[in-house]
């Protein structure tokens, strides 16, 4: 067995120059999406940014159940992995609702 070899054996793919995702999560974690309807989404991904950021307040409760588990943000599309999808989809849905005058849905896609 080569070097190479060893990253592919436990689920992993050799990339060079850019970092790539594992072909199997690691510790057999799931992967899921959130998709989070009824803002723009360059309002949401806005938002999501500010939230990101230091301030003078501690972030919102449903803002600390989330972040430690999201991999990736795309437009309206959180990514997220190895936790319950319908309490990450709930969390956003009331996250971005309090930021929002109109209704938000946030849907777990598998």
């Amino acid at each position: 067995m080569g070097v190479g070899d060893v990253g592919r054996a436990a689920g992993y793919v050799d990339c060079a120059a850019e970092p790539c995702a594992a072909i199997v999560p690691p510790n057999g974690q799931k992967r899921f999406s959130v998709v989070v309807e009824g803002m723009g989404n360059g309002d949401l991904i806005h938002l999501w940014s500010a939230l990101c950021q230091p301030g003078e307040q501690p972030p919102p409760a449903e803002f600390k159940a989330v972040y430690p588990y999201v991999t990736t943000v795309q437009g309206d599309r959180f990514r997220f992995r190895g936790v319950n999808p319908q309490a990450m989809a709930d969390n956003l849905q009331r996250l971005f609702q309090a930021q929002s005058k109109s209704p938000i849905r946030a849907r777990s896609e598998q």
